[in-house]
């Protein structure tokens, strides 16, 4: 009876069972569904081999078991992506990881070693400050097959001199940057005429840097011709609605590929997971109001 009542699996073509297994695979990371993901890496060898670059397509280095970045290294937590890295072939992370996001406060050995093995990334968020080993970081970072980029601007400034004096051999690809502006940042905004595929420029100046880049930002619009959209993004305890839509409507007037924001709507880590998901520059900028008179 049993026999009868029994219903046989029917058997699938290859190439089906690998696009389920791969659907099944993105579906559970979007759902985060962590026990899931694990058991499909030990189901076969085949499908460990389909699902293990998806798995790590896209990495997101937190500090601590939270997963969310705190303000200083938390010493004891030894991340699963450390764990990881020891005990694969570095040519394994070349292929798989293309997009890697490195949370601020990520120990500076470890967020060098991560650059330093995933050779592959296009998509990179590098918001360490380096500080004792600067100059290491400026050879790994301009390695990379960069798309886009968001990195501290006093990195990006040595990036940019090794840029101006190799021309175009590094990222001809970079279509994406953001760059924050400290407070102690002093100098003028780097070159950026070395980029050739150059689109979308994100610039975030600290507010006591806002008068000193208004300049900056006017030689840009004029010099970056292939430039199709800059966003300046305000930080958003010193802004309220209305000056954010003032300066709206002045830059849009200077030059329509401008767009202002107020920081308070912007979330680093959501908004880069779902740019590199989309191909969408991120941008929170309501232009409801673009052609209204000051």
């Amino acid at each position: 009876m049993e026999s009868e009542l029994s219903l046989a699996f029917p058997e699938l073509p290859t190439e089906i069972e690998n696009y389920i297994f791969l659907w099944t695979a993105r579906l559970w990371i979007q759902l985060k569904y962590l026990k899931g993901i694990s058991g499909l890496t030990i189901v076969s060898k085949r499908v460990q081999s389909i699902v293990e670059p998806v798995l790590y397509e896209t990495v997101v280095h937190q500090n601590n078991e939270e997963g969310q970045c705190s303000r200083e290294p938390v010493a004891a937590y030894i991340s699963p992506f450390r764990v990881a890295l020891d005990s694969r072939p570095a040519a394994f992370f070349h292929r798989q990881v293309k997009d890697l996001y490195i949370c601020g406060a990520t120990c500076e050995k470890f967020a060098l070693h991560m650059m330093e093995t995933c050779t592959g990334v296009e998509n990179l968020f590098f918001q360490r400050w380096i500080e004792h080993d600067h100059a290491s970081a400026v050879p790994l970072i301009t390695q990379l097959p960069l798309h886009s980029l968001s990195v501290h601007i006093m990195l990006f400034k040595s990036i940019s001199q090794a840029g101006v004096q190799e021309s175009q051999s590094i990222f001809p690809n970079l279509k994406y940057l953001s760059l924050p502006l400290d407070w102690d940042y002093d100098g003028d905004l780097p070159n950026f005429a070395w980029l050739p595929a150059l689109t979308h420029l994100r610039l975030e100046p600290h507010r006591y840097r806002e008068k000193e880049v208004k300049g900056d930002i006017k030689k840009l619009l004029f010099t970056l011709k292939t430039l199709e959209m800059l966003v300046i993004c305000i930080e958003s305890w010193t802004v309220n609605s209305e000056r954010t839509h003032g300066l709206k409507r002045k830059w849009m007037k200077l030059d329509p590929r401008v767009r202002v924001e107020d920081r308070s709507s912007y979330s680093y880590f959501g908004d880069w997971k779902e740019f590199v998901q989309s191909g969408e520059f991120y941008v929170d900028s309501d232009d409801s109001d673009e052609s209204d008179s000051d």
